[in-house]
Order: C-alpha cells, then sequence, then structure tokens
C-alpha cells in the first residue's frame, strides 16, 4: 500500500504490485480505470523504509521509496517510466515550483531536518532559517503557482511553531502557526489555500491551519465533537476541492450525541470529513479487511484505500453528490432527557437516558442508583439481537443500546429501547453483592 495522488480531475491510487513494482489506477466517479506498469525499482522492498506518493505537475503520478542500503540511505523518485535518485539521506516530500524541484527530508549524519533543490541537474543544499532549529526533520512541502511552503516536526517544549517559505526555493523566511504545544506533520496546496495538519501535543484536537499566502495562518475549529473524543486524525489531503480528513467515528459513546443522532456516534472503522469553510462529514465509509490506509480526493469523489487487502486495494466514496450525511449539531445540545450516571438518586416515575453496555455479563448489571446496585436481566420475548447496538465483535462483544430507564419502584428498574419497550427488568442487590467483571 502508498497511497493517492490528486492529479487536477484525477484521483491516482498507487500501491505496490510486487516486489519491485507498482500498481495504479485513476479513480472516478464511475469506479476505477488501472493504468499501465511502473518501472521497476531497483532496490528490494526489504530495504525500504518509507514510501510516499505524490503528483507531479506533468500529469504523472510518483512514489518517493526510502530505502536503507549496506551503502547506507538513499532516496528514489519512481514513475512509472524512470527511476531518478534523489541522493544519500531520506527525503519526505517532493514539490515543484516552475521548473525548480525541491525535496525535504532528514540527513543521518548528522541528523538534522534538511531541504535541497534542483533545477535540471544536480542537486543543492539550501541554509535554512535558523527558527527550524527547533525541528526534527522536515516532513511535508507544496507549492502553489508563485510559493512554496514547508513544515516539520517539532522536538522541544511548548513555544512558537515554525513554518518556511519561499518564492524561489532558495531563499527561505520563517514565520509561525497559531498555538505552542502542537507539531506540523503534512502541508498540501489545495489550489487556493495552503492546508497544514498536525499533532497535538495538548489535546485529542488535532490541529489544522489554513493560508492563502504561506505567510500568515488561521487555525480551522478542529475540536474533539469533530474527530472523536481521544481520536488522532489518519491523514487529510486536499486536492482541487474541499480539505478531505479521515479519522475515528464522532465521539463513539458520548450521549449527547448518541441520543441526538444514533448514526453520528456509531463505532465505524473511519469517519470522513470534508472542509469548505465550515465542517461537513460523509457517510460512513465501507469496512475495510485491512484497514485505512489513505485517503484522497479531488473535490468530487473520496476515495479510501485499504491497507492490506491485495485484490481490492480502495473503496470509491464518492461522488460527493448525495454523500453527506444529515445535519448533525457539533454543539452538542443538551439531552431532552436527564443522564442516570453511576451513583445518582433516582425519581420513581421519571425516565432516564441511561446507556447500557452488554459485555461478557450480558445484561446482568445495571449498575449502581440509590445506594444499590442493581442486578436482573432481560425480559422473556426479548429480542436476541436489539437494534441500536454500537461495536463489538464475537471474540469480545461489547455492544452499546443507548435505551431509557425508569424507576417503577423502590424494587424496580426497567430499561427499554426505543420501537421495542422494556426489555431488562433489575432489582436491587444484596448488600454483599460483589459486582463482576470480564477477564
Amino acid at each position: 500500500m502508498v497511497g493517492f495522488a490528486s492529479l487536477g480531475a484525477d484521483v491516482v491510487a498507487i500501491s505496490v504490485r510486487d516486489q519491485l513494482r507498482f500498481r495504479s489506477w485513476v479513480i472516478g466517479k464511475t469506479g476505477a480505470e488501472p493504468l499501465e506498469d511502473w518501472a521497476e525499482v531497483p532496490v528490494s522492498p526489504a530495504q525500504w523504509v518509507g514510501a510516499k506518493s505524490l503528483a507531479m505537475s506533468d500529469g504523472r503520478p510518483a512514489v518517493i521509496v526510502n530505502a536503507a542500503t549496506d551503502a547506507g540511505p538513499t532516496s528514489l523518485l519512481v514513475t512509472q517510466d524512470a527511476v531518478t535518485s534523489l541522493g544519500d539521506w531520506m527525503v519526505s516530500d517532493l514539490a515543484e515550483l516552475g521548473e525548480t524541484l525541491i525535496a525535504v527530508g532528514v540527513t543521518s549524519e548528522p541528523s538534522q531536518p534538511a531541504l535541497r533543490i534542483s533545477a535540471g541537474g544536480s542537486w543543492e543544499e539550501v541554509a535554512l532559517p535558523p527558527e527550524t532549529g527547533v525541528l526534527v526533520d522536515l516532513t511535508s512541502v507544496a507549492a502553489s503557482d508563485d510559493r512554496v511552503v514547508a513544515v516539520g516536526r517539532l522536538d522541544r517544549a511548548p513555544g512558537p511553531i515554525p513554518v518556511i517559505w519561499s518564492e524561489d526555493g532558495r531563499h527561505w523566511t520563517a514565520t509561525t502557526l497559531p498555538g505552542d504545544n502542537d507539531s506540523p506533520a503534512a502541508v498540501n496546496w489545495s489550489g487556493s489555500e495552503f492546508v497544514v495538519i498536525g499533532q497535538s501535543g495538548a489535546s485529542a484536537a488535532e490541529p489544522i491551519w489554513q493560508s492563502t499566502t504561506g505567510l500568515h495562518w488561521d487555525r480551522l475549529p478542529s475540536t474533539p465533537e469533530v474527530f472523536g473524543d481521544g481520536g488522532r486524525l489518519h491523514e487529510a489531503i486536499s486536492g482541487s476541492g474541499p480539505l478531505a480528513v479521515a479519522g475515528p467515528g464522532i465521539a463513539r459513546f458520548d450521549p449527547k450525541y448518541c441520543y441526538q443522532d444514533l448514526s453520528s456516534c456509531r463505532q465505524e472503522f473511519l469517519g470522513i470529513w470534508l472542509y469548505d469553510g465550515t465542517w461537513r462529514r460523509l457517510r460512513p465509509a465501507p469496512e475495510m479487511a485491512g484497514g485505512f490506509g489513505a485517503i484522497g480526493t479531488n473535490g468530487q469523489v473520496v476515495a479510501v484505500m485499504d491497507r492490506a487487502d491485495p485484490v481490492n486495494l480502495f473503496w470509491t466514496v464518492g461522488p460527493l453528490d448525495g454523500l453527506m450525511a444529515p445535519p448533525f449539531d457539533l454543539s452538542a445540545p443538551d439531552l431532552d432527557l436527564p443522564l442516570a450516571e453511576d451513583g445518582v438518586t433516582l425519581q420513581t416515575g421519571v425516565t432516564y437516558a441511561k446507556p447500557f453496555t452488554a459485555n461478557c455479563l450480558g445484561w446482568s448489571q445495571l449498575g449502581q442508583f440509590n445506594g444499590h446496585f442493581w442486578i436482573g436481566d432481560t425480559v422473556t420475548g426479548a429480542p436476541a439481537q436489539i437494534p441500536g447496538l454500537v461495536g463489538g465483535d464475537p471474540g469480545h462483544p461489547e455492544l452499546t443500546v443507548f435505551g431509557t430507564m425508569e424507576l417503577v419502584t423502590a424494587e424496580r428498574i426497567e430499561y427499554a429501547v426505543p420501537g421495542i419497550g422494556v426489555v431488562a427488568v433489575y432489582e436491587p442487590a444484596s448488600d454483599d453483592y460483589e459486582p463482576r467483571a470480564c477477564f
């Protein structure tokens, strides 16, 4: 698996075909069309330490292959018809500004961020601004028609976050991104603006910044409510349309969302969002056998690559028309019902919102309320498969239902599921009851 390259009106999927070649497809609204075989890579995959897909300005998809050989580190630029050496260092990314190629990465001895340029001949190392001294490496570079921007990972305490830009690839100036505890990971040019994604050092909210010039940056409203509490972005790439972001599902078990719209808290393998001034969420992507590998878009389709499936390497999630999920309020409004959290005192005759997770113990334990631990089981006739479940696998079935419960009498709690009715009944356990757990 490698990834995607956005080539104007096309999205190209690139993956390893066999040990020394790549394969690729052009992805459109109606499916995928295979491209011709690629040139052979003269380095064994056993020596590869990384590969990154990208698009060249002449419309060619390409892959940067980094390898650790007996002679030392080497980096190669592979296209369908040629393999070109990028030198004895590890190249993270490549961009084109006019006739100038700009490569960023890290050298090995000593290990430090590096930037080299080529105007059709040999490669030349370029001096970096002193502000980049806090960077471990340079990870990504992107160019517009008249400017190029590069970012890298930080290795230091909170402080200014540098990003560098240049109008010719040779002379670089540093500016800063808003924030002081985040680390940039990648930059893209969408056709109208630069977009930087990163990793947060302070919270689960992954930072995303945008700039039309590369000089002055704004941080997008990336919050845990958008990308999932405790989750991390998998990847973001901008093509000729809106920014596409892949990550975990929205606040998977947050009752504020789940009771508002169950489809918005379902435990999906992958969630996809677009940003074009406001965040919009796509309908769930299909589950993939090998796990998420990469995401690509051209503003017309969104394609998602399976990490390991050797046959069905990607899913076409687009075209985008009709794929947007129903409007979903990310402000997490208050529940219509009071939430019954463990330890609260319940009032008789009041209906409470109560997420229930049925694990290896089934429905036998409800929780602690009114000074007692409550135990019970499903009622006769309750369906074996209750709708509205989240997550679970056959080996460790943990299924969450977002139902309601009511203290009918001081000795009886009834748990109900919308559309079905009461599915389980509970009573106070004895004072010496020891709650059980799955091991």
